[in-house]
């Protein structure tokens, strides 16, 4: 991440004006067709029985974006394909892979003709790896889906029955499991949002962590106007699924039909260290550049200012933590301190304060 860049677009208010547009979103990179396998689209589809109607394209287009995907990408290649639900095209975005990345896509384009593989000719960069294949999305539905993830059989059908059903709904998932040595060590938060639209930014920002929505099946169109043409900062998925919010409700199949692989520890500091190294206060704060973004496009009347704060809060003496974990004496005096700021938070009245701005009643 360019950490100048996004220093400069905080302070620039004409940015921003961009970036609450519906339609700022960023020109696709230019594919090099030598590069590309994929078939014509419109001839290879089953047909597909949705809402007692029959249909011969695809309603859903899966953008898989991965860079050195290794073993794990053939197995969520596999998984993908054996969904009951046939009526989908699977993009898959190489982003200039050093392993045998491009080889697993080339042999599994080759074997199933929904397949729509693109080597990027260099790295691009995460974020707009995954924008590139949402752009590129023609059809009712889209999600993205991670190379080290597993779906069961079901997750598409199931949850495209949901949206079908319900005219308000902009997205749904399963209940999500994480997994790590082959074992099931939690469930994130995927329950259901269907209130307003500030009830939902409230209940969504309790506890976004690993945003498992963000893998939802999508509207198309409402996903695309929640991608904004920024810059990419740490938890940029918290504020895509913020911004579509904006649009409908997120329903939930409850029952897990969905696999993620748990992150390792500290992964998320590492990575702010990595991609912050030019900017030393988005290091310290992880959460600024979004709490900024948030609050500027969905205001501060629509969001948990106080749930924000202790986010911003926990963030920040996490990474604190985190780089000053090799060094005992000042790792040990910066917890008393942060201790006792805490104390200080919950017993001054302050908690109080703030949760009674955030509280105006709902009409």
């Amino acid at each position: 991440m360019d950490s100048k860049r996004v220093s400069a677009i905080l302070i620039s208010r004409s940015r921003l004006n961009l970036i609450a547009r519906p339609d700022g979103i960023a020109q696709s990179p230019k594919l090099d067709s030598s590069l590309i396998v994929q078939t014509d689209l419109n001839t290879i589809w089953p047909n597909v029985s949705v809402k007692g109607r029959t249909v011969s394209e695809p309603m859903l287009t899966i953008g898989l974006p991965v860079y050195n995907g290794g073993s794990l990408l053939a197995r969520a290649i596999d998984s993908l394909l054996g969904q009951s639900y046939t009526g989908f095209s699977l993009h898959i975005s190489d982003n200039a892979s050093t392993d045998e990345t491009e080889r697993i896509c080339r042999e599994a384009a080759a074997r199933d003709r929904r397949i729509v593989y693109n080597r990027q000719s260099h790295n691009i960069g995460a974020v707009a790896n995954f924008r590139y294949l949402l752009q590129n999305a023609r059809t009712r539905y889209f999600m993205w889906a991670a190379h080290d993830d597993r779906w069961h059989p079901e997750f598409v059908a199931k949850n495209i029955a949901l949206l079908e059903a319900d005219p308000l709904a902009i997205a749904s998932i399963s209940q999500v499991a994480f997994v790590r040595d082959g074992e099931v060590i939690g469930l994130d938060s995927t329950y259901s949002l269907q209130g307003t639209v500030k009830n939902n930014l409230h209940r969504f920002w309790q506890k976004p962590t690993d945003c498992s929505r963000f893998y939802a099946i999508h509207k198309t169109q409402s996903l695309s106007n929640s991608m904004p043409n920024i810059p990419p900062f740490h938890a940029f998925d918290w504020l895509v699924v913020s911004l579509t919010l904006q649009h409908g409700h997120y329903l939930e199949v409850p029952e897990v039909l969905m696999w993620r692989s748990a992150p390792e520890p500290n992964r998320y500091f590492r990575q702010v260290a990595r991609d912050n190294r030019g900017c030393f206060l988005f290091r310290l704060f992880p959460l600024l550049p979004i709490t900024y973004y948030s609050i500027s496009t969905l205001g501060v009347r629509n969001l948990p200012i106080r749930d924000i704060i202790l986010l911003n809060f926990y963030y920040h003496k996490g990474y604190v933590m985190f780089v000053t974990r090799e060094h005992p004496i000042l790792f040990h005096s910066l917890r008393q301190i942060y201790r006792g700021l805490r104390w200080i938070y919950w017993k001054s009245g302050l908690k109080k304060v703030i949760g009674a701005r955030e509280a105006p009643s709902e009409s």
